[in-house]
């Protein structure tokens, strides 16, 4: 059995079942699963406005629509290391894609340049013994295990996917209405922490209570200077015992009111007297 695209073109008037233009070419792409029809032969130079919308209206409906509708990915790998991918696809238009195509995930650093890249199982068109990804409500799931070179860098790196023709003729697929399409026709998944082998660091290392220092170190008390240093007092000399001296004192004679002298007759006992 031969699988081929369906292409087809338009008449060359404005066939109408309902007095415009066109108006039966949308319900005719989805009957009949159309991958294209030509952009011509529309048999007027400048068909009427509605007949101009029903044009546009088949054209959207034509071909594939491919959408990713989420997944998991490891959150942080080692080099040497696996790394799981799990993506969730689904094609929501009416055909599938006829061309081959690669799945690639690219592992970027920061400064954008390619540290690993692998090759998924999955494609959307056909390839090998898969079959294209054929339009549905139910998504299909591709389950991808890596395992990544041993000198890779440690870092935060970007993880990206990128359906890239498997003859590398065609431009890169574009996913259907999905945003944050990179310049190089990727699409990014997620940030990825590449790391040793169950050494994700924490966010801050905190050491044990009893070898964290104290905020002021304080000295010994006997250690302390004192605030002002007191110089000491003059030295006082012993205090001699007096009780047992005595001393005999007379005095010159005193002749009207006159000043007169004290004379020491005798003393016995310490001194000085």
């Amino acid at each position: 059995m031969e699988i081929c695209a369906c292409h087809g073109e338009t008449a060359p008037w404005l066939p109408s079942l309902n007095g415009c233009g066109f108006d039966d070419l949308e319900r005719q792409v989805r009957d009949y699963h159309a991958t294209s029809f030509g952009n011509g032969n529309f048999g007027n130079d400048n068909p009427p406005v509605c007949a101009q919308e029903n044009i546009r209206a088949a054209f959207k409906a034509t071909g594939y629509r491919i959408i990713l509708e989420g997944g998991s990915v490891s959150s942080s790998v080692s080099p040497g290391g696996g790394l799981a991918i799990t993506l969730n696809w689904k094609n929501i238009g009416l055909a599938p894609t006829y061309e081959k195509w690669d799945v690639v995930f690219e592992l970027k650093n920061s400064n954008g340049v390619t540290s690993w890249s692998g090759i998924s199982q999955f494609s959307p068109g056909a390839k090998g013994s898969s079959l294209a990804l054929l339009p549905s409500s139910v998504a299909t799931s591709s389950n991808d295990q890596f395992t990544l070179p041993s000198t890779i860098a440690k870092g935060i790196m970007t993880l990206n996917v990128i359906i890239k023709d498997h003859n590398r003729i065609q431009s890169d697929l574009c996913l259907w209405l999905y945003e944050g399409r990179n310049a190089d026709g990727s699409y990014t998944l997620k940030n990825i922490l590449v790391t040793e082998s169950g050494t994700i660091p924490p966010t801050d290392t905190i050491p044990p209570a009893d070898s964290i220092p104290p905020t002021d170190s304080i000295p010994p008390t006997d250690s302390l200077p004192s605030t002002d240093t007191i110089p000491p007092t003059d030295s006082i000399p012993p205090v001699n015992d007096c009780s047992a001296t005595t001393a005999t004192i007379s005095h010159t004679p005193n002749c009207n009111n006159q000043g007169f002298d004290l004379i020491l007759e005798s003393a016995e006992g310490a001194g000085p007297l």
